[in-house]
Formats: C-alpha cells, sequence, structure tokens
C-alpha cells in the first residue's frame, strides 16, 4: 500500500493536478453530482476556473470528524486508525488515483459525513458517499468499508452503514476515472 503523508498545501495541489483524480471527485465523473459537473472539474484542473472555497459545510464536516469517530466507536465497538488529514493512500494498480481515508478499522476505510438532510440517508447510505467508499476500498485494498452519518437539524441522530467491496462498480469507476484523467 503507496501511503504518502502531506502537508495540507501539498495535499489541495495533489487534488487540483490534471492527472491526479481523487475519491472524493470520482461521483463528480458519473455526472450524478448536482453541485459540481465533470466539465467544471476539468476546467477547474486546467485552471480555467476558480477552486471554491472551503464553505460552512466542509469546514463543519471536518470539524465534527473526532465525534463522529468517537460516535463511530460507541456504536460498533470498532476502534478507529486516524491516517491524518493530509495522508493519501495511492491506489495499487492505478497510482494517479487515490484517497484520503476519514479513519480506518483494522484494514477497511471509514469514511464520514455530517448532513442536516435526513431524507437523503432515509434507506441507505447516498450513492455520493458509497462512490467514494467504494474508490477507498480499492485504494486500501479492502474487502468492506463503512460510512458513519452525524444527521442534525430538527433532532440529532449517528447512522452508521456497512458495505462489502463491489469489483463490478468499482472497475467502472476506475475506467470512468481513467477517461476523464485522459
Amino acid at each position: 500500500m503507496n501511503i504518502e503523508v502531506l502537508t495540507k498545501d501539498d495535499w489541495l495541489a495533489l487534488h487540483q493536478r490534471p492527472d491526479m483524480v481523487s475519491a472524493s471527485q470520482v461521483f463528480t465523473l458519473t455526472g450524478e453530482n448536482t453541485y459540481e459537473s465533470p466539465y467544471t472539474l476539468w476546467a477547474r484542473k486546467m485552471g480555467q476556473a476558480d477552486w471554491p472555497e472551503q464553505n460552512i459545510a466542509m469546514r463543519r464536516g471536518h470539524a465534527l470528524e473526532n465525534l463522529c469517530a468517537e460516535l463511530y466507536t460507541e456504536r460498533t465497538g470498532r476502534e478507529l486508525e486516524d491516517l491524518g488529514d493530509y495522508t493519501v493512500v495511492h491506489h495499487p494498480e492505478h497510482p494517479w488515483l487515490f484517497c484520503t481515508p476519514d479513519r480506518r478499522w483494522v484494514k477497511s476505510p471509514v469514511e464520514f459525513k455530517t448532513s442536516s438532510n435526513f431524507k437523503a440517508w432515509v434507506e441507505d447510505a447516498p450513492l455520493s458517499a458509497q462512490t467514494q467508499l467504494q474508490i477507498q476500498m480499492s485504494c486500501l485494498e479492502a474487502s468492506d468499508g463503512a460510512i458513519g452519518a452525524l444527521l442534525g437539524g430538527f433532532s440529532e441522530e449517528f447512522l452508521t452503514f456497512d458495505f462489502t467491496r463491489n469489483d463490478a462498480l468499482i472497475n467502472e469507476l476506475i475506467h470512468v476515472a481513467a477517461e476523464f484523467r485522459d
């Protein structure tokens, strides 16, 4: 497993490189992201559009990561490892594909999300989170992974979802990412 510990500036620069694709960017490449199109991501990576400033939702998610980890351990009994905010794990066969897992349980990635949109989490974790997790499982060579979601708004709730690796989906996502990169 190729793990690289970066500075914040180097981590941001890696995400902005046109020849690199992060797990969090793959969902955009599927065309399902309502906040960013594949074209917008391409324009940003090519220096033709500005990268967005960190918004309150992004800051909230990062600030609540430790709380999510505590709640996840309380809920599941799984002790988690923090690889660090700016640690990247490169895919073993496609080093241009990488992830920064929020935490790791044994070898499995655990991704945290915060949201006030209860409806998106009623039946399952949203596709965006599942896509990111599947790429993380691929990078970490893990057979499973999990998502923890801290939902706020009218009431507070912490949900957990376990997933098994889906190689057919991962292969399709890698194909989409490779086409974008090319």
